[in-house]
């Protein structure tokens, strides 16, 4: 026997990638000079989708995730598996978040010092007019910052990752900022059984914070770009310049109401024209080519409302041309060829370079990454927690 017994830590970790209509939940092992291994992955369903409701819409997303907690040890047990899950972290998109940029700029007479007091101040007054405003939109009471990150600093015009006890008259911030609801942050907090709660060392993040240093990462000679996510019910999408997320979008059209439009335009039955749009990404021949003409019409519709939001919040002199769009189902595939065939949608526009995110570019990254397809967004959740962990 041994003269010492050490207890074994835990290996394995919980991520959950939360997003309008389903969570994805992933095993996964953060080993120190290795790539993040996802052992198991998988999607679960959130039955309840009625955004208007937001007490059953979120009571069904907790259930989905308690139920996908317990599918997912089950697995793990039948693959041999006897390894204790350590940490847990969430990656919230939304509805269940809301992610801002401001640029705070202020010049005095006299130079002040920046100080971490200083800067809280400056801060935490913006955030709360951030707060006020989400509150009117959303119609929801009670939100509060899930994460905030300086991204860029200028001191005189001048870029500074130092500015802590320096003095200026001049002082540029560039702030991101992402907010969630209490009721969302608590009832996630406080998850499950005795044995989730155990292990509640992980942290809340959001799925935009992910996507832009995921981003910045791996296409770092892009500078200036735009960044769309196409969700179930939600659309998302944020600008960035010069290294910044100078703007961020969110309009509340995704792929189920264009899908609704087909079906109502063509008078088919939603699941035919799921499985037509199939058909046609395979590239076999459609009996009905009314309904890939109804999507792209459908799709027309959506850009340009997605374009006069980015119109909104961002002069058009300065939209940048490169365009990164996560393409994983048939109607993005169609949007991204919209886009490039060049039908002058506000600001889409023929000459636009147009980057698919597939999972090709993100395997290289993710040990067993190829066994688990379609999952690009929570890949791109462990290379960005693989970065801040170790």
């Amino acid at each position: 026997m041994s003269l010492f017994s050490f207890k074994k830590e835990p290996t394995l970790s919980f991520v959950f990638d939360i997003r309008d209509t389903y969570v994805t939940i992933g095993a996964v092992r953060f080993e120190k000079d290795n790539k993040p291994e996802l052992v198991f992955c998988q999607n679960f369903k959130i039955e309840r989708q009625d955004i208007t409701d937001h007490e059953k819409y979120l009571d069904s997303m907790i259930k989905t995730i308690e139920n996908g907690v317990i599918s997912i040890k089950r697995n793990l047990i039948k693959m041999g598996s006897k390894e204790k899950i350590g940490k847990y972290f969430f990656f919230v998109g939304s509805p269940w978040s809301i992610s801002e940029s401001k640029m705070i700029k202020i010049v005095k007479d006299k130079p002040f010092e920046i100080s971490n007091s200083f800067l809280g101040k400056i801060i935490n007054g913006e955030e709360e007019d951030k707060k006020a405003d989400i509150e009117k939109m959303s119609g929801l009471s009670d939100w509060t910052v899930l994460e905030e990150k300086v991204i860029q600093s200028k001191i005189n015009g001048y870029k500074a990752d130092a500015i802590f006890g320096k003095k200026t008259k001049d002082l540029e911030i560039e702030l991101f900022v992402s907010f969630i609801n209490k009721d969302v942050r608590n009832k996630l907090s406080a998850l499950g059984s005795e044995n989730f709660r155990k292990y509640k060392a992980g942290r809340l993040n959001s799925c935009t914070l992910s996507s832009y240093s995921f981003l910045r990462d791996l296409y770092s000679d892009k500078n200036d770009f735009i960044y769309i996510d196409v969700g179930d019910l939600v659309t998302d999408a944020y600008v960035v310049k010069g290294d910044v997320i100078q703007a961020t979008v969110s309009i509340p059209v995704g792929k189920k109401e264009i899908i609704k439009s087909i079906s109502a335009k063509s008078k088919t039955p939603e699941d035919i024209i799921v499985s037509a749009l199939h058909i046609s990404h395979r590239g076999d021949t459609l009996s009905d080519g009314k309904i890939v003409k109804n999507a792209k019409d459908g799709i027309k519709i959506w850009l340009k409302e997605l374009s006069d939001s980015i119109s909104r919040v961002c002069a058009e002199v300065d939209i940048p041309k490169n365009i990164f769009v996560i393409t994983k189902d048939e109607l993005t595939d169609i949007l991204v060829k919209e886009i490039k065939d060049g039908n002058h949608l506000g600001i889409f526009s023929k000459d636009m370079e147009i980057t698919n995110i597939d999972e090709k570019s993100i395997n290289d990254l993710i040990k067993n990454g190829k066994v688990y397809i379609n999952e690009p967004y929570i890949k791109m959740d462990l290379v960005f927690l693989d970065k801040i962990i170790h």
